[in-house]
């Protein structure tokens, strides 16, 4: 294996990606090269549970990740609200994914504009797609 030398802001994104994804810093590096190259960055194993298999009566598993952490939520497919089952907003209904990513920014970094799209901040737990990949019948 060959090594490379990062600045250290780089590698400490690096790390906080892989922390994220739960793998390590080469693992993330590799992902990053895949998503670059237009290629899936979702290890086989994660592929499973294709979205559009969701019964509409079903409420999906989500999370994001956001800042290095990782929330929990469901998603409703017949009102899209989302509830948030952890961290700082545990408990929170919203309307909409936006509604709740928006507000999940907030608390997390208030220095920021929280503006978010939600159906492409919160992530189908099971399989990894975007929640987005529900509202268009797709995979993302």
């Amino acid at each position: 294996m060959l090594t490379i030398a990062v600045a250290e802001e780089d590698h400490e994104r690096i790390a906080l990606l892989a922390r994220a994804w739960e793998v390590d810093d080469t693992q993330a590096i590799h992902r990053l090269l895949e998503a670059f190259a237009g290629r899936s960055v979702l290890p086989e194993e994660d592929r499973s549970g294709s979205p559009d298999t969701v019964e509409a009566d079903d409420q999906v598993q989500i999370h994001a990740i956001y800042m290095g952490v990782r929330v929990k939520g469901r998603f409703d497919p017949n009102t899209h609200a989302v509830t948030i089952l952890d961290g700082v907003l545990a408990g929170r209904r919203f309307g909409s994914p936006s509604g709740a990513a928006i507000a999940l920014v907030e608390r997390i970094n208030p220095l920021v504009a929280p503006n978010r799209n939600g159906w492409s901040f919160w992530r189908i737990s099971d399989g990894g797609y975007s929640l987005r990949s529900l509202r268009h019948g797709g995979r993302e």
